[in-house]
């Protein structure tokens, strides 16, 4: 599967980049996207996000239980979804795994040496700027993310102390 720009997500960046209007950005970004089984139960709202993983992802079952039975022993508060998302990224050989929560990242990052991107660092992988072609796009993705992703609150008085956005 090299070559494509493949990409394995988890539930929550589906559900915020929806709650932020921006989903088109994932098919910008990324020829192929997959969800996981169990990543793609956990999307129930918004429907947009139900939407788009039923109508632009490819739901696929992880081969390897034995590989999720061991990281959730390892790592017993990382939900199923998030095991899974990784799993299936490593079946893959996918360019990366998208995530959400900050502690699946790091076990992943650090433990597993996978390739994982937060939703915040997607203006990043758009090197060619084919995405986000200018620096207010950047911004307005960033402020549509604070907005709807508490922990990225602090995001919206640093655009606005820059005077980057209104």
């Amino acid at each position: 599967m090299s070559g494509s720009r493949i990409v394995v997500t988890n539930a929550s960046p589906v559900i915020h980049l929806a709650r932020a209007s921006h989903l088109d950005t994932l098919l910008r970004l990324y020829d192929k996207i997959y969800c996981a089984e169990a990543a793609a139960r956990d999307i129930k709202y918004p429907q947009e996000a139900v939407d788009f993983v039923a109508k632009h992802a490819t739901v696929l079952p992880v081969k390897d239980n034995a590989r999720v039975v061991q990281i959730q022993s390892a790592h017993p508060k990382l939900a199923l979804g998030e095991i899974e998302t990784f799993v299936l990224s490593e079946e893959l050989s996918a360019e990366e795994a998208l995530f959400l929560n900050t502690k699946a990242q790091n076990v992943f990052r650090q433990e597993y040496a996978a390739k994982i991107r937060d939703i915040i660092n997607l203006p990043d992988r758009d090197t060619n700027r084919l995405t986000f072609k200018s620096e207010r796009e950047i911004n307005q993705f960033y402020l549509a993310l604070a907005k709807v992703i508490p922990a990225y609150k602090p995001l919206v008085k640093i655009l606005q102390s820059r005077r980057l956005v209104p």
